[in-house]
């Protein structure tokens, strides 16, 4: 029976297709087996506006913030110090330190999302499909 790894069933940090291939622990009717609950911050989200509107708000944050990065990122290491220099202002530049470390944590809370969807899709395909890719009966 092919075996799929899975490190944490819902919170694994590599791609699925790539525990499955590279190192497997669960066989695929163990990844079928998996259980989940909905998380109750993302239940009626579409129908919810006071939610979505503070989704759409987190996902802003972490665009405005990518942003920046880039543009730091297309700058040399002069270039950025002279920009610094010209803010003038440390605590402007803490300010600006403290927002990219924040922007980076909702990042990575959305990258959490993204593998936990991943993760409960790759359960509900054990269900529909064999382990040589066929529709379950």
């Amino acid at each position: 029976m092919r075996k799929t790894k899975m490190k944490k069933p819902l919170d694994c940090k590599a791609p699925v297709v790539q525990l499955a291939v590279n190192n497997p622990i669960i066989t695929h009717e163990q990844l079928a087996e998996q259980h989940f609950e909905p998380i109750p911050t993302f239940v009626g989200l579409s129908d919810n506006f006071e939610k979505l509107e503070r989704h759409e708000g987190f996902l802003r944050k972490i665009a405005i913030v990518s942003r920046v990065a880039v543009s730091m990122l297309g700058q040399t290491k002069p270039e950025l110090i002279d920009g610094l220099k010209k803010m003038d202002d440390a605590r402007r530049d803490d300010e600006m330190l403290k927002w990219l470390m924040d922007g980076r944590e909702a990042a990575e809370e959305l990258l959490d999302m993204i593998h936990q969807a991943e993760t409960r899709f790759a359960v509900a395909m054990a269900n529909v499909y064999d382990e040589d890719g066929k529709p379950r009966h």
